[in-house]
């Protein structure tokens, strides 16, 4: 009999070093402190989803394999690309607007303690500079049409891949393929459409606010 019972079965090196990796954060969940007032953790729960839907899709479709190249790009890869641009406008555009709020209130703080004039006036500067960066790319507007260009195509990724309508009667996912790139294709085509009537208005009312006082079209001559 051993003299030592615990030291008769020796442990791996790295045993300790193993231990706290089951318990250890996926990347998914690091840096959701702070940054989860940003849709830090929205984010890594809709990267997650989407790993799913991805292997789901790959598992138990039955598509071919170039049907699956497709699906990947149609469908997973412009969702994560619509994602990532609405996200990252809606942050530019919330920043512009707290900077805006932030130092409009500092404003009159600034003049009621006497600070230096030039303060005062590099105060209204940023928020003159903050309010016309956003009027003039129309992030809030930007990024709530591409949020829904993300959900519809998600939206219709769901319907495909449940074989909901309009895809029942197809019976399986190879079947109602070609009806699924026409309608994400009708989509794109719609964000597009969209996309360039939005930038059109902006246009429209900036040569409006730069038209001078009292100038008449021919309609009203």
């Amino acid at each position: 009999m051993p003299q030592n019972a615990e030291s008769s079965v020796p442990l791996p090196e790295n045993a300790e070093s193993k231990a706290p990796a089951e318990n250890a954060e996926s990347p998914s969940d690091r840096g959701l402190g702070w940054s989860r007032w940003f849709g830090g953790r929205e984010r890594a729960w809709l990267t997650d989803a989407s790993r799913k839907l991805d292997d789901f899709a790959e598992q138990r479709l039955g598509l071919r394999k170039e049907q699956e190249e497709l699906l990947e790009m149609r469908l997973f890869d412009e969702t994560r690309h619509y994602d990532q641009l609405w996200r990252s406008q809606r942050r530019v555009y919330y920043t512009l607007g707290v900077i805006t709020i932030v130092v409009s209130l500092s404003i009159p703080f600034l003049v009621a303690v006497d600070a230096p004039g030039w303060c005062v006036a590099l105060a209204g500067v940023v928020v003159g500079v903050s309010t016309a960066l956003e009027g003039f790319f129309r992030l809030g507007d930007r990024w709530r049409h591409l949020r829904r260009t993300s959900m519809a195509i998600h939206a219709e990724g769901i319907r495909f891949l449940e074989l909901r309508q309009p895809y029942a009667q197809a019976g399986t996912h190879q079947a109602a393929f070609p009806s699924f790139l026409e309608n994400v294709e009708r989509i794109n085509e719609a964000q597009s459409e969209d996309y360039v009537a939005l930038l059109s208005q902006a246009a429209s009312a900036d040569e409006l606010g730069r038209r001078p006082t009292g100038a008449s079209t021919g309609a009203e001559r």
